[in-house]
């Protein structure tokens, strides 16, 4: 199985700012894939990491659990 390298971290590409965003298609076309920053505010955010929790949960059957980090990797 691959493992993950969690030490190299890749650029980011502001979507507020035009260069950048050329930057980032230009990056996408030759690595297959970019990270964009600034595409939602601090509360959208927020918000969207609740839904995900509380879909992952349900999705679960309540196997995983968000404050019991122990739940995480169970094999549901």
């Amino acid at each position: 199985m691959n493992q993950i390298d969690y030490t190299t971290t890749s650029p980011r590409f502001s979507v507020t700012n035009n260069k950048e965003l050329d930057e980032g298609l230009a990056y996408l076309n030759e690595h297959g894939y970019v990270v964009i920053s600034d595409v939602m505010s601090q509360d959208e955010v927020n918000m969207n990491k609740e839904l995900l929790w509380k879909f992952i949960e349900n999705v679960s059957n309540g196997t995983i659990k968000r404050d019991d980090p122990e739940t995480w990797s169970n094999q549901w």
